[in-house]
């Protein structure tokens, strides 16, 4: 999660009860999607190895990818930047609050999830039953609501370790990559939707429609070149 796509600005008034995927969208509003290497959550498993320019990048895009069903939602932190979303040529300069603290810019929630199907290539990541992902939201965040959306839904997502994201300070917590908005909803049909994606910059149009086979069998190289600050796929 940028620093600065959470404390740009709280947009969403408290206690909206709008759905999750809006207020992900609001929360990551400002991201940037510059060098973004994939064009579709198909390509984001860690089972995906990326060519850049004829050269073998590291494998994936993406740690772990797990369906499963969310079992709860709990809270987790609270963060702002009294100063500014950074420190002149330096880290993010946030301070750390407990969840719904009134200072808060934005709050972390975790979704509890028993992990149905997981892909990884890193062993450290094999056996997984449980997992806990972690969501950043405008604060204050309505716990309650966002379990009554979520308790029994069964979701696919690609995270990444805790050490890379911003729950770097909420022990086991995994990141949704794109700040959330891949998390994505599986319905009935196996088809899975992401509600709270902004427009891959190789997709102005939207996603196409995605199953859970398709997450499940990704293609196992992408070839891309880098034009400027962007990626196109060789044809």
């Amino acid at each position: 999660m940028s620093a600065a796509a959470c404390a740009g600005g709280a947009q969403m008034p408290a206690g909206s009860g709008a759905p999750l995927a809006d207020q992900i969208f609001q929360a990551t509003s400002l991201a940037d999607r510059t060098g973004t290497v994939y064009d579709s959550p198909v390509e984001t498993t860690p089972l995906t190895t990326f060519v850049v320019d004829g050269a073998e990048q590291a494998h994936g895009v993406s740690d772990l990818f797990i369906i499963g069903t969310v079992d709860r939602v709990t809270g987790g932190l609270g963060y702002a930047w009294p100063s500014g979303p950074r420190t002149a040529g330096g880290p993010t300069a946030e301070v750390v609050l407990p969840f719904n603290h009134p200072d808060a810019d934005i709050s972390t929630v975790h979704l509890h999830t028993t992990v149905e199907t997981a892909l990884y290539r890193d062993e450290a990541h094999a056996g997984r039953r449980q997992a806990i992902i972690g969501l950043v939201l405008l604060s204050p965040a309505d716990v309650d609501a966002i379990n009554g959306e979520l308790s029994g839904k069964k979701i696919a997502a690609p995270l990444l370790a805790n050490h890379k994201t911003f729950f770097r300070k909420e022990t086991g917590v995994y990141g949704v990559l794109l700040s959330g908005e891949l998390l994505g909803y599986v319905g009935d049909d196996g088809t899975v939707e992401f509600p709270a994606l902004h427009s891959l910059p190789r997709l102005p149009n939207g996603l196409p429609p995605i199953t859970v086979e398709d997450l499940l069998n990704p293609p196992e190289v992408v070839a891309v070149r880098r034009v400027g600050d962007h990626y196109q796929k060789d044809s």
